[in-house]
């Protein structure tokens, strides 16, 4: 599904879609005003709603740098659900500790929520059960499989290159899987600091 595909209108359709999945989504559309990053929305009349059972790479965070693949996560959503009306489906709890509304995000019969895990540009959250976390951890599963975004390896750059900086944190067996894992991809991957060595972009869906 491209881009365009996913912003597509689909009228009388997506909400015939809804109704048959059996979606407990909010009464009435609702309009995105503003993106804060990849799973932060701001509705209009000021409402904050963070989208439930995912994350995504901080950008904001105060006491966090901005993290590899925040900034295009932010970008994915900002293009997809800006200025666009969505349905809110609730989760089992209304809100976090910051006082933004928790809720699955519809637009078109998509629910965001899940199209950020599977175009690898968030993962799973499975600190806090909630009725969509299997469908979500699957989604997941299809972006590691395909390499998408996040799960791209690369050894400069991505989850591996994270793991390296909490290398300390690791435990014995930890540190050498992490060691047998990295010589593999070592094998695989041309020296970064040859002309002919450059990694690839990572095969995000967002290119389509």
């Amino acid at each position: 599904m491209t881009v365009r595909q996913f912003r597509a209108t689909a009228g009388a359709a997506a909400l015939v879609f809804l109704v048959l999945a059996g979606c407990a989504v909010g009464g009435r559309l609702q309009r995105v005003v503003y993106v804060i990053d990849g799973d932060t929305l701001v509705l209009a009349g000021g409402e904050r709603v963070r989208l439930l059972g995912v994350d995504t790479p901080e950008t904001h965070h105060p006491e966090v740098p901005v993290q590899r693949f925040g900034q295009e996560a932010s970008a994915f959503t900002k293009k997809v659900a800006t200025d666009r009306l969505v349905r809110l489906e609730a989760g089992p709890q209304e809100r976090d500790a910051y006082g933004r509304l928790l809720a699955y995000v519809w637009m078109d019969g998509n629910c965001l929520n899940r199209e950020l895990v599977r175009r690898g540009y968030a993962v799973a959250a499975t600190r806090f059960p909630h009725p969509r976390m299997d469908e979500f951890l699957a989604a997941e599963a299809e972006a590691r499989a395909k390499k998408y975004g996040l799960w791209h390896d690369s050894p400069t750059d991505g989850r591996l290159a994270g793991l390296l900086h909490r290398w300390e944190r690791l435990s014995t067996e930890g540190k050498r899987l992490l060691d047998d894992y990295w010589d593999e991809l070592l094998e695989t991957h041309a020296a970064p600091d040859l002309p002919a060595a450059e990694t690839p972009a990572a095969p995000t869906p967002a290119s389509e």
